[in-house]
């Protein structure tokens, strides 16, 4: 469930891509205004699963230096919303009414200027929200591109302009912390060990193949910094010697400190912590583990309550995310 005073928002380098590859590149100026058209006219929506999932563009905004999105995703097929009395533990059920799902709401923000001057690269920033993954929102954006930016060009050493080519939206993390600098604040938590290989028949007659393998190994107290560092490259040995091919390291890490009164009227600090994982190949080298590098993320704090499905844009949510996207 989102927290309602906070937000967590990670950074990406965003692509604008041309499909297919030789195609022209595409101005991502001309086309955000298509985007908008197709928005006004109603159109910036698609469904997925069967019709069971609904994603639009609720709210967007072309400002001086960003581009601003506020996606709505819609589940007909999630469980109904649940509120318990905390006094009396009694539940009540809020029904979902005909054509509803439940809904959830995510902002993104996107640098008009090009990332360190490459054109059709931008820095962006995506608010966290689950049940909206990275994966979803480019797939969206690539069904607005298909619906508003699709044209024709003509390949080199063809007659024909009769060749069909579109923008493609691809994000890529953008890199933040070592994984030794994150795990200097952290406590390691767990280590899974992975294999996707084709193993062994399990019976005589070879009908049933052995195809992938998991492995969890607990971590004894809670070890962080050097330790654990350690304890990952063991895990990592540990790994290529039995033919596994990832290791995934879960670990929580404390991102912020916040003074909270306690039922006496003391005030305590209390620790916000966020549980990651890192996949690692197994094969990988000892000394890349140190300088492993993974999306980077910033914790948003806000005066303003927000709701799990905003009907427009937060104001103060898509001022400090702005904020954060100038900084870098």
């Amino acid at each position: 469930m989102q927290a309602t005073n906070r937000r967590w928002a990670y950074y990406y380098d965003f692509s604008l891509e041309s499909y297919p590859k030789d195609a022209p590149r595409f101005d991502f100026e001309e086309v955000i205004v298509r985007v908008e058209s197709l928005w006004k006219n109603d159109k910036a929506v698609h469904k997925y699963r069967n019709q069971e999932v609904t994603i639009r563009i609720k709210d967007l905004k072309i400002n001086t230096d960003n581009f601003a999105l506020l996606l709505h995703l819609s589940d007909i097929k999630a469980s109904d919303p649940a509120f318990s009395n905390t006094k009396t533990g009694d539940v009540r059920v809020e029904s979902k009414k005909a054509d509803e799902g439940m809904g959830a709401a995510c902002h993104i923000l996107f640098q008009r200027s090009c990332l360190k001057g490459k054109k059709g690269w931008h820095l962006s920033l995506i608010e966290e929200v689950v049940g909206i993954p990275k994966s979803m929102i480019e797939q969206f954006l690539n069904f607005l591109f298909r619906a508003s930016c699709q044209t024709t060009y003509k390949k080199i050493g063809s007659d024909s302009r009769g060749n069909i080519c579109r923008p493609k939206a691809s994000f890529a993390g953008h890199a933040s912390s070592t994984l030794k600098e994150s795990l200097t604040h952290s406590a390691l938590q767990g280590i899974t060990l992975l294999t996707h290989n084709e193993g062994e028949y399990i019976d005589d007659d070879k009908e049933l193949l052995m195809t992938e393998q998991t492995v969890k190994l607990k971590v004894v107290g809670s070890p962080s910094g050097n330790k654990a560092l350690d304890l990952i490259k063991s895990a990592r040995r540990y790994a290529a010697k039995k033919s596994f091919d990832q290791v995934r390291v879960q670990y929580t890490e404390v991102v912020a400190e916040e003074e909270k009164k306690d039922s006496k009227g003391e005030v305590k600090k209390i620790q916000i912590k966020k549980q990651r994982t890192i996949p690692i190949e197994a094969k990988s080298k000892e000394g890349d583990l140190a300088n492993l590098l993974f999306t980077k993320s910033e914790l948003i704090e806000l005066t303003k309550e927000i709701g799990q499905c905003e009907n427009s844009m937060h104001a103060e949510l898509t001022r400090k995310m702005k904020s954060l996207l100038d900084k870098i």
